[in-house]
C-alpha cells in the first residue's frame, strides 16, 4: 500500500516496518539485558571473577559476597539493587519503545 501511495523503500521501513517491529524489539531489549545483568555461570565456572576480578560481573559479585564471605545481608541488598536496575532498563525499554496508538 505503501508503494502505491508513493513512498521510497526508506520511508517505507521507517513508516510501515519499523512502528511494527517495536514490541518484538523490546522484549528482545528486555530479556538480553535481564540476562546480561544475571550473568553468573560462565564467568563463575570458567574464571571465578579473575584474574584480579577483570570478569567478574555483578551477579558473581553478589555470589561472591553472600556464600562465600557469607555476608548474607549484603548479598540481599546488593539483589535488590540489581532488582531495581532491572526494572528500571525494562521501565525505559518500554517507555522507549511501546507500541503507540
Amino acid at each position: 500500500a505503501a508503494s502505491l501511495d508513493g513512498a521510497t523503500p526508506v520511508r517505507t521501513f521507517f513508516a510501515v516496518t519499523l512502528p511494527l517491529l517495536r514490541a518484538p524489539i523490546m522484549v528482545s531489549l528486555v530479556l538480553r539485558t535481564l540476562g546480561a545483568l544475571q550473568a553468573l555461570d560462565l564467568p563463575f565456572v570458567m574464571t571465578g571473577g579473575g584474574p584480579g576480578n577483570a570478569t567478574e560481573t555483578v551477579a558473581l559479585y553478589i555470589y561472591k559476597n553472600t556464600f562465600q564471605f557469607l555476608d548474607f545481608g549484603y548479598g540481599a541488598a546488593l539483589s535488590v539493587i540489581l532488582l531495581i536496575v532491572a526494572v528500571g532498563f525494562a521501565g525505559t525499554y518500554y517507555r522507549l519503545l511501546a507500541p503507540r496508538e
